[in-house]
């Protein structure tokens, strides 16, 4: 917090790999999903999985700094924190265990606080099929009800725009 102070700025890195967050995703961002999420083969391959750890490690730096900034109403590092955690590369939320993304931003965070846990559930919701095949994400999903609530709705909003999109080529067709 204090190199926020004095810097207004802060590195999510461990100091062994480059940070090279370039901060650019507005506070008013789209909470859809921001990335393919990689599931099967990839999942596999030893380079993905390193990445993964490294992202996954500064995605739950920049959720503790959010929570941080959030308690003691910090607003604009709270807005700092969002937005890397918002522009990460990171498209393995499931390679390294997603459910400790999950338990921290809904462990720390007040449930009226959308900033990081709507972009969240936005992606568990787009690999909803993968979180109901893996045993800890159920047990991470019935343990936080607001979680489960959310990814519902995202999930229907989803079909909703997928049903009226087939409607509308229909029509055109």
């Amino acid at each position: 917090m204090l190199l926020w102070l004095y810097s207004v700025d802060y590195s999510d890195s461990d100091g062994t790999t480059p940070d090279n967050n370039t901060s650019t995703a507005s506070e008013e961002a789209d909470f859809g999903p921001r990335w393919p999420i990689v599931v099967g083969s990839a999942t596999k391959d030893p380079e993905t999985i390193e990445k993964a750890k490294i992202e996954k490690a500064k995605m739950l730096t920049n959720i503790q700094v959010y929570a941080l900034a959030e308690k003691y109403d910090i607003h604009g590092l709270k807005t700092l924190a969002r937005t890397k955690y918002l522009t990460l590369s990171a498209p393995y939320i499931f390679v390294c265990n997603a459910g400790e993304l999950i338990e921290s931003v809904f462990t720390t965070t007040p449930d009226q606080d959308a900033g990081i846990r709507a972009p969240l559930i936005a992606d568990c919701a787009l690999a909803v099929r993968q979180v109901l095949e893996d045993a800890d994400m159920v047990d991470m999903v019935k343990e936080h009800g607001n979680f489960a609530v959310g990814m519902l709705r995202q999930v229907i909003k989803m079909w909703d725009e997928d049903l009226h999109k087939a409607k509308e080529e229909k029509r055109e067709a």
